[in-house]
C-alpha cells in the first residue's frame, strides 16, 4: 500500500489495543513502581485515595511476616483519571497506564465487592491484574466480611506475583477424607502464615492441589526469584511512598521511518512527551534503530512498532520492549487485513472502554470477476455508537450494498470513497439499530481483485460496558520446540462472557493463516474452566520468523452469559467482637438472570511474535498429550464412576491414540 494510503487509512481507523506488562521492581526487597488505578467512572472522592495509602501501609506489615522478614511494599503510584479535578500534586504518567496496572479499582459489572486477582497462567506464573471495588475500599462493613484490607492485598497479591492458587473451594466446601471422614475444604490460614508443607492439605479438592501437585502455597512461593531476597536484620521498613498521576488528553503520532530525534517528536503538542504514543512503522532494514534507544527511554513516549512485510528490521520490537509499547506485524498479503487490524489494534489505555472504538467485524478476501463478498455484520445493544463501514479494495471500487435491521438499504451513493487509500467509508448517524446488518460487495471488473469490509462501533449507553475480547500471548519470543500459548479473555466491564466461540488466526510471514479455535474447559492450556479467559496451544510453526495473531469471537444462538471471577476472597462467616461471636449475614448467592449477552461478534489483533530454530524440512512429532488435571470421581453404591476432560494427542490438540483402562 502507498504511503499516503496508510496515513489516510490511520486518521480513517480509530486506535483501539493495549499492551500489558507490570511495571513492578523489587529493590533491596522492597517493591516499587506498584501501579494502582482508579477506573474513569468512579466519582471523584480523596476517600479513595487515602484508604489506598492506608491499605497498602497495613498491608506492606502484614507482607513482611508473611513473607518472613523478606519483602515489603517501597513505592506505589496512583493513577487518577483524567475526569477528576486537575491538581497541581499530581505528575504526568510516562508509560504507566490502567492497561499496564497491577490492581485497579472499578465497579462491578454483576454484582458483588468481592476482591480477585485474574490468573491465566499455571503454577507459579504471574496473574494479570488485581481487582477491587470503590466499595471495598470505602466502606468499612465489608472488613467484617472478608477481614482487614491489607491482609486481602496480600493474599491476592500472593495470586498476583507468585501464581498461587486458593486453598479453599466456593463450589466445594466439604469432602470426604481417607479416613472415610467429612472434613472442610481449607484456606492457607491468615495471611502472616503461609500455608506451608507440615500444614498443607494435600486431600483437600482445591485449585492448588490441582495445579500446582499439591504443593502447599508456601513452596510455589519460595520458587520465586523474589524470594532469593534475604531476610531482613532491621524490620523497621520505611513506611510507602505514594506518587499521584493523572491522565492528559492523548497525543499519538505516525511515524514512517526511524529517526534520532523521534523521542521529541510529540514535545510540540504540550512541551511534554510523558505518557504520549507514537506509532512506527517500517517496511525495511535500519541501522539507526539502535540509535534511538537512549533518546527513546528518556522521552517517557510509548512506542508501538509495526512490523510491514518479511523485510521490517529485526530490532524494531525493542524499541516497543523498553517503553511498554505494542509489537505488531502485518504481511504483505493484501487479503489479510493485516494493516487495518494492525491499526484498530492500538486503543487508548486510560481504562475508559465505553469510549473506545471497538472492532466488531474484519474480513477481506480475493473476489473473482462479477462475484461477490457477502456476510452480515450482528451489532449488539451494548455497542451501536459512531458506528462505521469501511470498505476496501486493491483495483477498483466495487458496488456495495448494506441493509440494516429495517430494511434501509445503503449503497455506494451513501459512502465516502478514497481513491489514495481505496477506500469507503460510511459513518452510521446516531445508534446503529440493534441486529444483522446484511452486506453485499461485488467485483465488478474484469479481474479478481481484494475485497475487504471492517466495521468499528463504540457502547450505546455510557452506563452499560460493551463486550469486549484482548488477545494475548504468553511470550513475545519463542524457540522451537517450546509452544505458545494464546489467550484471549471475553469480558463485558470486568465480568468475564461465558459459552462463546472463539477463534484465533495465526498469519506467519508468508501469508499463510492457521485457525486455532480457543478454549474455556479447564484442559490443556486453559487452567480454569468457565472463567472467560479462552485458551489453547500453538504448535503449527511454518517458519521461523514473525507471526501475527488475530481472534474472532461470535455468539449466535447459544445461551451465553455475563459471569462472576473464579477465585475470589474468603467470604466470612462471622467474626469476633470483644470475646462475642457475631455472625455475616448468608453469602449472597451469584445469578446469571437478565445477563444473557445475546447474538454479538468482535473481533481483535493480538500483536506479534517471533519465533527461531524451526526446522527446514518436515515437523517433528515432539508433543505429548498435555497432563489431566480434573479428574473425579464419584461413588454410587459399589461403583465407582470416574470423569475427566481429555486433552489431544499433542498438548492439547487432537485426539489421543490409545486411552489405559
Amino acid at each position: 500500500m502507498k504511503i499516503a494510503g496508510i496515513l489516510i487509512l490511520a486518521s480513517i481507523l480509530q486506535l483501539s489495543q493495549p499492551a500489558k506488562d507490570s511495571l513492578v521492581k523489587l529493590v533491596n526487597n522492597g517493591y516499587e513502581d506498584i501501579v494502582f488505578a482508579i477506573n474513569p467512572k468512579i466519582p471523584e472522592n480523596p476517600k479513595l485515595i487515602e484508604n489506598i495509602k492506608k491499605m497498602v501501609a497495613d498491608g506492606s506489615t502484614y507482607l513482611l511476616q508473611a513473607t518472613e522478614n523478606r519483602l515489603y511494599f517501597k513505592s506505589v503510584k496512583i493513577l487518577i483519571p483524567s475526569t477528576w479535578t486537575t491538581n497541581s500534586t499530581y505528575s504526568r504518567p510516562k508509560t504507566e497506564s490502567y492497561d499496564k496496572a497491577d490492581i485497579i479499582i472499578a465497579d462491578p459489572f454483576v454484582k458483588g465487592d468481592f476482591p480477585y486477582t485474574l490468573q491465566y497462567g499455571g503454577c507459579g506464573e504471574p496473574g494479570k491484574y488485581i481487582h477491587l471495588t470503590p466499595n471495598f475500599i470505602q466502606n468499612d462493613r465489608v472488613l467484617r466480611i472478608y477481614g482487614p484490607r491489607g491482609r486481602v492485598l496480600v493474599h491476592e497479591w500472593a495470586h498476583l506475583r507468585w501464581g498461587v492458587f486458593d486453598e479453599y473451594n466456593n463450589d466445594i466446601p466439604w469432602y470426604l477424607s481417607k479416613q472415610g471422614k467429612s472434613e472442610a475444604t481449607r484456606l492457607h490460614g491468615v495471611v502472616h502464615a503461609f500455608c506451608k508443607e507440615d500444614t498443607h492439605n494435600k486431600e483437600a479438592p482445591n485449585e492448588q492441589n490441582r495445579l500446582c501437585n499439591h504443593q502447599s502455597v508456601w513452596d510455589v512461593i519460595m520458587k520465586s526469584p523474589d524470594m532469593k531476597s534475604a531476610p531482613l536484620e532491621n524490620t523497621n521498613i520505611p513506611a510507602p511512598t505514594f506518587t499521584l498521576l493523572q491522565y492528559k488528553d492523548r497525543v499519538v503520532t505516525l511515524v514512517l521511518d526511524v529517526s534520532g530525534s523521534m523521542g521529541g517528536v510529540n514535545k510540540g503538542f504540550d512541551g511534554s512527551t510523558y505518557g504520549t504514543e507514537i506509532v512506527l512503522l517500517t517496511d525495511g532494514e535500519d541501522s539507526g534503530i539502535s540509535s534511538c534507544f537512549i533518546d527513546v527511554q528518556n522521552s517517557g513516549a510509548v512506542i508501538h512498532t509495526l512490523a510491514l512485510g518479511n523485510q521490517a528490521d529485526k530490532a524494531l520490537e525493542e524499541l516497543a520492549s523498553m517503553t511498554g509499547g505494542l509489537k505488531l506485524y502485518s504481511s504483505d498479503r493484501v487479503d489479510a487485513n493485516g494493516l487495518i487490524d494492525s491499526f484498530s489494534g492500538i486503543k487508548s489505555s486510560s481504562g475508559d472502554i465505553q469510549a473506545q472504538s471497538i472492532q466488531i467485524e474484519s474480513t477481506a478476501t480475493t473476489i473473482e470477476p462479477n462475484q461477490c463478498l457477502t456476510g452480515k455484520v450482528t451489532m449488539d445493544n451494548s455497542v451501536g455508537n459512531e458506528t462505521f463501514f469501511l470498505v476496501t479494495w486493491n483495483l477498483l471500487n466495487p458496488s456495495i450494498q448494506l441493509t440494516d435491521p429495517s430494511g434501509k438499504i445503503y449503497e455506494n451513493a451513501q459512502f465516502v470513497s478514497d481513491a489514495a487509500s481505496k477506500s469507503a467509508r460510511l459513518a452510521v448517524p446516531g445508534t446503529a439499530q440493534p441486529g444483522d446488518w446484511p452486506y453485499k460487495i461485488c467485483n465488478t471488473q474484469s479481474s479478481a481483485q481484494v475485497l475487504g469490509i471492517t466495521v468499528n462501533s463504540r457502547a450505546a449507553d455510557p452506563n452499560v460496558p460493551p463486550i469486549t475480547v484482548e488477545p494475548f500471548l504468553n511470550a513475545d519470543t519463542n524457540s522451537f520446540p517450546t509452544p505458545m500459548v494464546v489467550y484471549a479473555t471475553v469480558t463485558q466491564g470486568v465480568a468475564p462472557v461465558l459459552g462463546v466461540n472463539v477463534i484465533a488466526y495465526i498469519e506467519a510471514q508468508d501469508g499463510t493463516s492457521t485457525p486455532l479455535p480457543l478454549l474455556d474447559n479447564g484442559a490443556g492450556a486453559d487452567i480454569i474452566k468457565n472463567d472467560g479467559i479462552y485458551t489453547r496451544y500453538f504448535t503449527g510453526y511454518k517458519q521461523n520468523g514473525r507471526y501475527n495473531l488475530k481472534v474472532r469471537v461470535e455468539n449466535y444462538g447459544k445461551d451465553s452469559k455475563a459471569g462472576i471471577a473464579k477465585s475470589r476472597a474468603l467470604y466470612l462467616p462471622g467474626y469476633v467482637e470483644n470475646g462475642t461471636l457475631i455472625s455475616n449475614p448468608p453469602k449472597p448467592k451469584n445469578t446469571f438472570e437478565n445477563q444473557n449477552v445475546g447474538n454479538f461478534s468482535r473481533t481483535s489483533s493480538g500483536g506479534a511474535f517471533v519465533i527461531t530454530n524451526v526446522p527446514s524440512g518436515p515437523i517433528p512429532d515432539t508433543y505429548s498429550p498435555s497432563k489431566i488435571t480434573d479428574l473425579n470421581a464419584i461413588i454410587e453404591g459399589q461403583i465407582v464412576k470416574l470423569s475427566w476432560t481429555a486433552t489431544g494427542d499433542d498438548l492439547d490438540k487432537g485426539n489421543g491414540m490409545i486411552f489405559l483402562k
